[in-house]
């Protein structure tokens, strides 16, 4: 009777009136909520994503046309929810969401050509700073670079820190390349510098791993878009990227794009190959197991994994202080989402710091949208 009464008090809590943190009738503080993965757009860059960019594979293509309904007139209602603050404002308000952590859709930036890719990113950025200073309550962001075009990219990363922006987001591979090249040391090196965590943030498989996926849909959210992220996660892992940038935080989505379920296989191959002379296979030697990068560097979301047997697995084995709360409004629905929160047999600590606290300290949003607390 204990554990059940202690759920209501986190249920109750967390599904109380939205705005500011309000003290009920019961004497109870309401829960505050920040969602971390909320996507946006423009009508310009969806125009811009239809035409065809070189970045984008045709499986891309054809699968985020059908996701959103077609293209010009046909637009599904998806793409409205993407573009409009005023239905973001609304679905927020129906379901008790006290803030959006806003970040461009897939690909944004990344499936352009560099000097087009910079000056995408450049607006895009700008457009949300704007919307932020609009509603300084209820929005923060994440900018947008274009890693095809590293230097723009560094140059963005310091003017999103002056913007005031609380992060960056990359949607995967730029034209078939990961974060853990050369080439992109310098990205990493100014988020380290300028204290601005990553979201490594999925999309479609690249030109030369999306052969088999191209079938059932598995290139897209079904299967592809964690099978890509969580590749190019271990790839930054294994090429010692949190090694040579310790300071570097790395948030994943989907309760970790199914990496935590490997620790233990990971390791334990890990450790295997270095035995037999792994470096024949390209790996080297870190500083940690593998594994243990997720308790340094890496944080998770739980957008568009709305399970308590995951949740509480995830929390067993990382603690609650690695784990944010994240819809991935509009591609999931807000009020699953928040159905699944209310409703976690969470203690009131773990509670609070998965629905915003921890979201408040790696992103740097102060206590605006909270005034109380």
């Amino acid at each position: 009777m204990a554990q059940w009464n202690r759920r209501a008090v986190i249920a109750g809590a967390l599904a109380a009136p939205v705005v500011s943190s309000v003290a009920r009738a019961s004497g109870e503080v309401r829960i505050p909520v920040i969602a971390t993965e909320e996507a946006f757009a423009t009508p310009e860059l969806m125009a811009a994503l239809d035409a065809g960019p070189p970045g984008m594979t045709d499986a891309e293509k054809a699968y985020t046309s059908l996701l959103r309904g077609g293209t010009g007139a046909a637009a599904s209602e998806l793409t409205r929810k993407l573009c409009s603050i005023d239905a973001r404002l609304e679905d927020m308000d129906a379901n008790g969401v006290d803030m959006h952590l806003l970040s461009v859709t897939i690909p944004g930036p990344q499936a352009f050509l560099p000097e087009e890719g910079a000056r995408i990113a450049r607006q895009l950025n700008d457009g949300l700073t704007a919307i932020i200073q609009a509603h300084p309550t209820r929005f923060a962001g994440l900018a947008a670079i274009a890693p095809q075009n590293p230097a723009a990219a560094v140059r963005e990363v310091e003017r999103a820190k002056q913007l005031g922006l609380n992060g960056v987001i990359v949607n995967s591979h730029s034209f078939g390349e990961y974060l853990d090249e050369p080439k992109f040391r310098p990205i990493l090196a100014a988020l380290e510098a300028q204290d601005m965590p990553l979201y490594l943030h999925p999309r479609s498989p690249s030109q030369a791993m999306v052969g088999p996926y191209v079938n059932f849909g598995l290139s897209g959210a079904l299967w592809g878009y964690g099978a890509d992220t969580s590749l190019h996660l271990l790839r930054m892992i294994f090429a010692g990227v949190f090694d040579e940038f310790p300071r570097l935080k790395v948030v994943l989505g989907h309760m970790g794009e199914g990496i935590p379920y490997y620790f233990t296989r990971v390791d334990n191959r890990y450790r295997n190959l270095m035995a037999r002379g792994g470096e024949k296979l390209g790996l080297k030697p870190l500083r940690q197991g593998p594994s243990e990068y997720f308790r340094t560097n890496i944080f998770i979301t739980t957008s568009g994994t709305f399970s308590h047997d995951v949740l509480r697995y995830c929390v067993d084995i990382l603690g609650a202080g690695r784990i944010l709360f994240a819809i991935d409004y509009p591609y999931e629905r807000s009020d699953e989402a928040m159905r699944f929160i209310r409703t976690a047999n969470l203690s009131q600590a773990d509670a609070e710091r998965i629905a915003y606290r921890n979201a408040q300290e790696l992103f740097g949003i102060k206590n605006r949208a909270f005034p109380g607390l």
